[in-house]
């Protein structure tokens, strides 16, 4: 029987292929990779966390198999590079903020934290958050004249400075 001939249409046949075997990725495989060290102070502190985590390392047991020692090895050394990344990220934003400003914040993440509030606390906690913003925008200012001036003396250019100031591309 030939179908081609039965059908009186002058529309083409279609013809497609169906994958069903397509198994998915788990998404707990998709991690962040840590940055590459790039400065002396970097590799510096690297290698120092490197070795006191080795360290550790050797007080373990001497009779595991190799594919436990392989993943021990590969998390101290994941360790030992996200610690050094968190502590540069810490720096770049405590540049900006005071210490009494950041001692405000944490004060008021402390009583945001307790469930029971007294009434005391509840004033405390109204003030913090007037202050604290007050402070802020305070620091933001004298970040801002701060680059601004450093620009102005060292390069006799505004362009520049504000180009630093502006965290945001439009």
């Amino acid at each position: 029987m030939d179908l081609a001939l039965s059908l009186w249409s002058d529309h083409r046949l279609v013809r497609a292929t169906y994958i069903l075997d397509q198994g998915k990725k788990s998404r707990t495989s998709f991690k962040a990779q840590p940055k590459p060290l790039r400065t002396d102070e970097d590799i510096s502190s690297y290698l120092k966390n490197l070795e006191t985590n080795i360290n550790q390392l050797e007080t373990q047991q001497e009779d595991e198999d190799i594919q436990t020692f392989y993943n021990k090895l590969a998390n101290i050394i994941n360790t030992s590079l996200a610690y050094r990344s968190n502590k540069n990220e810490l720096k770049t934003i405590n540049k900006i903020l005071s210490e009494y400003t950041r001692a405000l914040l944490t004060r008021r993440t402390e009583l945001l934290k307790t469930k029971q509030k007294t009434k005391q606390m509840k004033e405390e906690l109204s003030r913090l958050f007037k202050t604290t913003s007050k402070a802020i925008d305070k620091d933001y200012e004298y970040y801002r004249h701060k680059t601004i001036e450093t620009n102005l003396k060292e390069y006799r250019s505004t362009k520049k400075a504000y180009k630093k100031l502006t965290t945001h591309k439009n």
